[in-house]
């Protein structure tokens, strides 16, 4: 019986897009949508629209989880990755700098944009990039 059912999943599944990174995002934001709004009073109308959020989280999720058009899927979740990426970078940067702030300056090189870091103390300064190798002042 398990074996037959095991067989017959694996043959619907076959060429379809199923689980991802995006995917998760979706089922947890589901959850958690549903669970404020039970919480609030579907009653209300605040716990009527996250009801409504989740659901449509929910629905998302299934139509992507079985989708056949793979590439778009994937580009999907390629682009909610990247940006995923560049919000937490951006939040370790700045723990990064907050955390280092007493003992060290930071600056962006004007041409390419690197973050670089010099010591605190030292004045009006001439910065050099190690990666391009522009020159620049700054007060440190």
């Amino acid at each position: 019986m398990f074996n037959r059912l095991r067989m017959w999943l694996s043959r619907f599944m076959a060429g379809r897009y199923g689980f991802d990174r995006l995917g998760l995002v979706l089922i947890i934001a589901a959850l958690v949508l549903d669970t404020i709004a039970r919480y609030v009073g579907i009653s209300s109308i605040a716990g009527y629209i996250l009801a409504l959020l989740g659901t449509a989280a929910t629905v998302l999720f299934i139509l992507r989880f079985l989708s056949r058009n793979i590439p778009a899927r994937h580009r999907e979740n390629q682009r909610f990755t990247n940006f995923f990426r560049g919000v937490r970078g951006g939040a370790q940067d700045a723990a990064y700098r907050a955390k280092n702030a007493a003992d060290y300056k930071f600056f962006t090189c004007p041409n390419c944009r690197s973050k670089l870091r010099v010591p605190r103390g030292k004045g009006k300064i001439e910065i050099r990039c190690p990666k391009c190798g522009r020159r620049f002042t700054g007060k440190s």
